[in-house]
């Protein structure tokens, strides 16, 4: 059922087909159970805070792309994350929503969305988030620290920037981790302009599949 007032404020589309943008290839992201979480993965995924999302996609392996800007002075600035489930277009977008939310309660230019509390956003299938909790909760036993970026993942970041390099600053800017011990990743991605709540999006193609799942980070109108 389509619903006009899910729809974004915007034509989603512009992030990946305009030349003001180009196009980082993230590796893909393993999806077993067809239940995906989008969350910030230090704040909320590690503790099972983030619920899934109600409609579910197939099952399979799906590349997780970024439209960049190049910001010749601060660096790149990443405007949107893609988790793409088919090659086709999106030709409408609804917002994406979890069992709790119902978007009769939302009033004119509201939406739902994740909390983003370290700059960072993330693509998730449901079943790798056990996995990934457990990881966590080893490294601060571990380490005795609860902070998970300095013990582990600032240095994995920082390993994946100077492997692939482009566009991305020297501190690293993705990861694509593969969960240790787990058959689950989570593509992890710099959240554009840094924390906040960021809405996601399916994409729907000509015969009314979902293709595609967006999160806008940073509006076009802002940057160009």
């Amino acid at each position: 059922m389509y619903i006009k007032k899910l729809e974004p404020s915007m034509d989603l589309n512009e992030y990946f087909s305009d030349n003001n943008f180009k196009i980082l290839k993230l590796g893909n992201l393993n999806v077993t159970s067809g239940e995906i979480i989008v969350s910030d993965p230090l704040y909320s995924l590690p503790y099972g805070g983030t619920d899934k999302f109600t409609k579910k996609v197939r099952k399979g392996s799906f590349p997780v792309i970024v439209a960049v800007f190049e910001d010749k002075k601060n660096g790149p600035v990443y405007m949107a994350s893609k988790l793409c489930f088919s090659k086709a277009e999106p030709v409408k977008f609804q917002l994406a929503l979890k069992n709790n939310e119902d978007y009769n309660k939302l009033n004119e230019n509201e939406i739902y969305g994740y909390p983003v509390e370290t700059g960072l956003a993330s693509f998730c299938d449901a079943s790798a988030q056990a996995d990934y909790a457990q990881f966590c909760s080893d490294l601060k036993k571990k380490y005795r620290n609860p902070n998970i970026y300095e013990t582990y993942f600032a240095r994995a970041f920082e390993e994946n920037g100077k492997n692939n390099p482009k566009w991305q600053r020297p501190e690293g800017d993705w990861l694509n981790f593969k969960i240790p011990n787990s058959k689950g990743n989570i593509v992890m991605m710099n959240s554009g302009i840094g924390n906040g709540v960021y809405p996601s999006y399916w994409g729907y193609d000509e015969d009314g599949e979902i293709c595609c799942l967006i999160t806008p980070f940073v509006s076009p109108a802002e940057i160009v």
